[in-house]
């Protein structure tokens, strides 16, 4: 190893996961700058006093600072009111029960469980929920985290990305640690309208300190983002108008017995109607990669979006390599419109629980697969469309899996169809799956 250069120690580094990362900063000084150097180019934090400690210290280390790429914020905090003693301890017997019972259920407690806390235990845990709470109620209501990243933000150099994350969008969150794990209660989204508070700290702190950024990810973030922050956009535009990628999961919301999917769609979808989202893509005149997903429709009111509410009709983007969309409603030349613009440079593409309202997949898929050149490609969810020859119109749908669940066998058979692969119409009217009429 002595032996090696500089160059090739950090090329080695840039393939080692975190954790062999820190193990091999121990070998030597000169190795433990080089891994410095990859160690935390990606910073996850939570709304928490530890993590901006953290963040503080991170942003003055001489080599650590000048290597962070991406920040990733998580949506999640301790739920308001503060508990009493006497609730955390309720709190605790009954999560326990209902632990002991799920386990019971599913003949996954093959031992005897173990015993209790201790009352001085379950004191010492309080103490700490108690602390944890007190500073978070004290971040929000001066707006620490703001005056915080504004700070570590311009002692970042490299930073590039964004990330608001909640709901464990686009993140393994049970293979991190959380700074919560000592209280014996568990973050979540707290702060509502879901993501909009932290998205707006990270874009006032981006803008105060100057930084460029290339990607821009926020999820579930809710829809009134969108109606309430555009001077914030517009104030922040120095930072946005070399971004490259935009990714958008928008919340459209659950009822609270959490049976009615999508109950916010109409007062979102009168939101993008403006053109506020399709106005702000259409501005950034580098993108490579486009995301716009939508968390629920509604079999009551439709879909949030059509693709003209997400894309400019006719806008072509030079570097256009990637788009996805999802719960969106649309017509099949809508997307093919857009593919031949962007056939020279489009090489990824997912559409997901996506919806062609008077038109049909079985066409869509055929010039899909001679309009594009794919690397990969994703149809998922359900994807509903019509028989674009009968009178009265016939609804098709069929159901391709998901990344959670997996693909269907449709699925598999119309991403390997869309990749050149066979010549047969993967979409059979014996493999459909009914899943309501168009509202």
């Amino acid at each position: 190893m002595d032996q090696l250069t500089p160059e090739i120690i950090h090329v080695v580094c840039s393939f080692l996961e975190i954790k062999d990362l820190r193990n091999f900063r121990l070998t030597c000084r000169a190795y433990g700058d080089i891994a410095a150097c990859h160690a935390l180019r990606e910073v996850v934090f939570y709304l928490h006093y530890e993590d901006f400690k953290a963040l503080e210290a991170i942003s003055r280390h001489p080599i650590v600072s000048k290597n962070v790429n991406s920040l990733v914020y998580v949506a999640h905090a301790l739920p308001t009111p503060m508990l009493s003693f006497d609730e955390f301890v309720a709190d605790y017997y009954s999560e326990r029960e209902d632990h002991q019972a799920y386990m019971d259920l599913h003949s996954l407690l093959r031992n005897r469980p173990s015993p209790p806390l201790k009352t001085r235990q379950l004191r010492a845990s309080y103490r700490k929920y108690k602390e944890t709470m007190e500073h978070q109620i004290r971040i929000i209501e001066n707006r620490e985290d703001y005056h915080c990243l504004r700070d570590v933000i311009s002692r970042l150099p490299a930073l590039q990305e964004i990330m608001i994350s909640s709901d464990n969008w686009e993140r393994e969150a049970a293979t991190y640690k959380t700074p919560f794990d000592g209280c014996m209660q568990r973050p979540y989204v707290e702060l509502r309208p879901e993501g909009c508070r932290q998205l707006v700290t990270v874009l006032e702190a981006v803008a105060s300190a100057g930084t460029q950024l290339r990607k821009l990810a926020a999820g579930s973030l809710d829809w009134r983002f969108f109606r309430d922050e555009c001077d914030l956009v517009k104030r922040s535009w120095a930072s946005l108008a070399n971004l490259t990628v935009v990714e958008f999961y928008i919340d459209t919301a659950i009822d609270d017995d959490m049976e009615t999917a999508g109950v916010e769609v109409p007062e979102c979808r009168d939101v993008l109607r403006t053109g506020v989202l399709r106005k702000f893509l259409t501005s950034l005149k580098h993108l490579k990669g486009i995301y716009v997903k939508f968390t629920y429709h509604s079999e009551d009111h439709g879909y949030a979006a059509r693709v003209g509410d997400i894309i400019e009709n006719g806008h072509y983007w030079p570097q256009l390599s990637s788009i996805g969309l999802g719960n969106v409603e649309g017509e099949r030349q809508d997307l093919e419109h857009i593919f031949d613009l962007h056939k020279p440079t489009l090489k990824h593409v997912c559409l997901e629980d996506f919806c062609l309202r008077n038109t049909s997949w079985k066409y869509l898929l055929p010039n899909m697969r001679q309009i594009l050149q794919l690397e990969t490609v994703c149809i998922c969810g359900a994807i509903q469309g019509c028989d674009e020859h009968s009178d009265p119109p016939v609804e098709e749908s069929w159901v391709c899996g998901s990344s959670f669940w997996g693909p269907t066998e449709v699925g598999v058979a119309v991403n390997d169809f869309l990749k050149g692969e066979g010549s047969e119409m993967p979409l059979k009217d014996k493999d459909m799956e009914w899943l309501g009429e168009f509202e």
